[in-house]
């Protein structure tokens, strides 16, 4: 009776040790949020946004580079407004109607996007990494590209890139 007992108890641990089905699954999925630039679909991860809002007013900045829209007014916060469709070479055939901050502890970013598509969830697996042809700032801001060309963006980067920052001295 104790083996048998043994067996059973031994039984019961190596099933509630075991990874969930759907455990093993989240851990190969990236939840990002997805809109279009252009054409073209881009996504980022939420962890990253602080919010969308509607691209009213921009104050243009002179002698800053020309990806830099300017800066915008968001709830009292002055924030720098880039294009990132002059950084990744997209014809623009419209123009933004969203915003997107991007922020991470003190430092804030917007970004311009034609449409909000939502929250989408890509395989880690299928995220192929930045063509090694593209270099500077372009290759610094892509995280990779998954195989149904959504072109996944990184956050940390486009917060930490010193080409972003727009210092008021």
């Amino acid at each position: 009776m104790p083996t048998e007992t043994a067996d059973i108890l031994r039984e019961r641990a190596t099933r509630l040790t075991a990874p969930l089905p759907n455990e093993d699954h989240a851990r190969n999925e990236l939840k990002v949020v997805g809109f279009t630039l252009g054409n073209e679909l881009y996504a980022i991860e939420p962890e990253f946004i602080q919010e969308v809002y509607p691209l009213k007013q921009v104050t243009p900045l002179p002698g800053t580079p020309s990806f830099v829209m300017g800066i915008v007014n968001i709830r009292r916060k002055i924030v720098p407004l880039i294009d990132l469709k002059k950084i990744l070479e997209i014809p623009s055939t419209t123009a933004e109607s969203k915003i997107i901050v991007l922020a991470q502890k003190e430092q804030q970013v917007a970004i311009g996007i034609d449409r909000l598509v939502g929250m989408l969830t890509i395989f880690k697996h299928s995220l192929q990494p930045a063509l090694p042809s593209l270099h500077g700032i372009r290759q610094n801001v892509l995280k990779g590209i998954t195989l149904d060309q959504t072109i996944v963006l990184d956050g940390h980067a486009i917060l930490t890139d010193k080409h972003f920052i727009v210092d008021s001295e």
